[in-house]
């Protein structure tokens, strides 16, 4: 496709355009939109680092532990990870500094460093994303049919294994899956600060900010704390983990000698088969509430009359699901759904071993343990970051 040199200095593309128009726009923004010598100092969320900061160094999903956490300076409630906020405290006072010394312009859309955007709290997400999942189970998947098979919590896990073979192709339904999906937003990692509220999707906006007469200053002093301007948000600084400058603040708040990751923050699977748990009995409870009785059709002998009979479901607590679900049927499910999310191409052989193993783990050595075979069996593939384009989405032909 042709490119209009004109268009490279005016750019319009915007989520609302056709398809045709958005592939051109975002196209050229990609190619010629920020500044060749300035590129080392950013970095594309969209095409190159799309999973920067939700994974950590072995692709391992991540997000920051609740004591990590530090709260910014100014009007807000803004938080990053602790090294961020004392990295930016002291980017934002150098930029504060050369305001009043004159060496920056104060009438420019980077006259203010005051946060408007930062970390946003996975299981905040992750919980509005499970509302939205349990509207789409309630009104699209669930019918007459389905709703006869339900009788108790047991047999709502089968109704809802089957409800997991028509959605996990396109929407994830484990927290961990969660982190790597394009549904999550980046600032989930703790890294980032926006000093504007602005549409990503808006190159109009950016163009105001790559224009802008404190641009290259901007970003050259952002270099200087250790963090990098979004190619795609220009409003956006994240923190560069590998920067000299950020090791520095990194090390001041480094329990042990190990990473960042291992210090600061938690690995999404660690938690995930409890939360799996609480969030399927909160989904079963919300049906019960909803549909308090189930429907049983019974035939009489002497007449061969069929009649309907109504049960009354029973809301389950957390500790009688403890004491009546194994251990075993959780993995076997919690598993299942799983392995439909990374699209693994298992028998019903393979899919009992892992199961068989995953329990091995459990009672002879930890759940730890039990958890981390579990991801292994079943992570993504990921190639610099990214899900592999080429992965199949066909499931094997184990059932549950």
């Amino acid at each position: 496709m042709a490119i209009d040199i004109e268009d490279i200095g005016n750019p319009i593309g915007d989520n609302d355009l056709s398809s045709l128009a958005s592939y051109y726009w975002r196209d050229l923004y990609k190619n010629y939109g920020f500044p060749v010598d300035l590129r080392v100092r950013s970095i594309d969320m969209w095409y190159d680092r799309m999973f920067y900061g939700r994974i950590d160094y072995d692709n391992v999903p991540v997000y920051p532990k609740k004591d990590s956490l530090k709260q910014l300076k100014g009007q807000g409630n803004h938080f990053t990870i602790n090294f961020v906020a004392d990295a930016w405290e002291d980017f934002r006072e150098f930029i504060e500094e050369s305001l009043k010394l004159g060496n920056m312009r104060s009438d420019t859309v980077y006259s203010s460093m005051e946060p408007q955007r930062s970390y946003s709290s996975l299981q905040d997400f992750y919980h509005r994303w499970n509302t939205n999942m349990l509207k789409l189970f309630n009104n699209q998947f669930m019918n007459t049919k389905m709703d006869r098979r339900i009788k108790d919590f047991k047999s709502f896990m089968k109704v809802y294994a089957e409800f997991s073979r028509s959605t996990t192709d396109s929407f994830p339904l484990t927290r961990e899956s969660m982190v790597l999906s394009k549904w999550c937003p980046p600032s989930i990692s703790g890294l980032i600060v926006e000093i504007s509220t602005a549409s990503h999707g808006d190159d109009e906006e950016k163009s105001k900010y790559i224009s802008d007469i404190n641009f290259n200053y901007v970003v050259k002093a952002a270099k200087r704390y250790g963090f990098k301007v979004d190619k795609n948000a220009p409003w956006r600084f994240v923190a560069d983990l590998d920067s000299i400058r950020m090791k520095a603040y990194i090390e001041s708040h480094l329990l042990t000698d190990k990473s960042v990751y291992d210090d600061l923050y938690t690995r999404a699977y660690e938690n995930d088969l409890n939360i799996f748990k609480h969030y399927l009995v909160e989904w079963y409870n919300s049906y019960v509430t909803s549909h308090p009785y189930s429907r049983e059709a019974k035939t009489k002998n002497c007449d061969n009359s069929t009649r309907t009979f109504l049960n009354r479901r029973k809301i389950i607590t957390a500790q009688e699901v403890e004491d009546t679900i194994p251990q075993s049927t959780w993995v076997r499910l919690y598993l299942y759904i799983k392995a439909g999310e990374s699209a693994k191409q298992w028998s019903q052989k393979k899919f009992d071993s892992v199961c068989r193993r995953t329990m091995d783990y459990i009672e002879h050595s930890s759940m730890d343990e039990a958890l981390k075979y579990l991801y292994d069996m079943t992570k993504k593939p990921l190639t610099d970051g990214k899900i592999d384009a080429k992965l199949i989405k066909k499931r094997g032909s184990f059932n549950l």
